[in-house]
């Protein structure tokens, strides 16, 4: 009976053993403390920048926002991923898988937790989690209120302009606002049905089909990349119309859209799923589509591309 018992005991042990590796694998990051160059990661997917250079890096398999020291070039780790990442509800004190990584001048993380349908942050001050916006159900509601008590389905992006007002992509083919001083939540784009239409009228009245990305520029217009449409448009910030700046909107297989118009009107050009909007220091938009980064001159409204053959590889 003894030997049982001590067998047992050793099962059990090992057991414990067993089940509490990934969190020992979680909470152990190889590299942390020394030179980024010499650190392991986990499959990053994401990426932000703060107003100092320091590199945060989030890891989609490790579960983990590691941060790359812009002076030292030493690798950290600030927060981890909910173990096991699909908890419902979220504990405190982690978040949940994500699609979007931004850093604030406030200092601050925000993220969107695509499994949880919130859009929240990480203050990297006092080292406390926050819901910005997002119930965790999947449904598109409450406009006019609080954005912590909205629902938002499935948010794909996100994007800040110069305030710190952020611009959601909500799956219910919306763009939503979050107003920075108040909370409150707002529709600012797009009827809620999915389609093209609307260009040269009231953003609010126009129809996407599958927002996938935000941006703002330094005069507060927005502009909303359209995957499935193959089209960039931009929202006028003083008149609110929409109107479509890149892409014809020819439709099909990337492999039948071909790309064409380099060195033209960005509007005359074929594209197919554009995403990651992004300006550089001159204002001038950057994106990807099909195996190039391409630019919109922000002066003549000039296609080009300044990267990629156009094809894998």
């Amino acid at each position: 009976m003894k030997h049982v018992r001590v067998v047992a005991f050793a099962l059990g042990f090992a057991a414990a053993i067993l089940l509490a590796q990934p969190l020992l694998s979680q909470l152990q990051r190889p590299g942390d403390n020394g030179p980024a160059v010499k650190a392991q990661i986990n499959a990053p997917s994401r990426l932000a920048v703060d107003a100092r250079g320091n590199l945060y890096v989030y890891e989609s398999l490790g579960g983990a926002i590691r941060r790359i020291d812009q002076s030292t070039k030493r690798i950290t780790t600030v927060t981890e991923e909910c173990n096991p990442p699909w908890q419902k509800p979220r504990p405190t004190g982690c978040f949940g898988p994500i699609s979007r990584l931004e850093v604030t001048d406030s200092g601050r993380l925000l993220f969107s937790e695509f499994t949880y349908n919130r859009l929240s942050s990480y203050d990297l001050v006092n080292h406390r989690f926050s819901v910005i916006a997002g119930t965790g159900d999947l449904t598109s509601s409450g406009d006019g209120g609080q954005a912590t008590g909205a629902g938002i389905t499935v948010s794909h992006c996100f994007g800040l302009d110069h305030v710190g007002n952020i611009f959601v992509c909500d799956s219910s083919h919306v763009i939503r606002r979050i107003d920075a001083k108040t909370g409150g939540i707002s529709r600012v784009a797009g009827t809620g049905e999915r389609g093209f239409a609307g260009d040269g009228g009231p953003a609010l009245n126009a129809q996407f089909v599958t927002p996938l990305s935000v941006a703002v520029d330094n005069e507060g217009n927005i502009f909303i990349a359209d995957d499935t449409s193959n089209r960039i448009r931009r929202i006028d910030a003083k008149s609110g119309i929409i109107e479509t700046i890149a892409g014809t909107g020819s439709v099909g297989p990337s492999w039948t859209v071909q790309f064409s118009g380099e060195g033209g009107p960005a509007a005359a050009a074929r594209i197919t799923s554009p995403h990651s909007l992004a300006f550089d220091h001159d204002g001038n938009l950057l994106f990807l589509t099909a195996g190039r980064v391409c630019r919109i001159d922000r002066l003549t409204g000039t296609l080009s591309t300044i990267a990629g053959l156009g094809h894998d590889g």
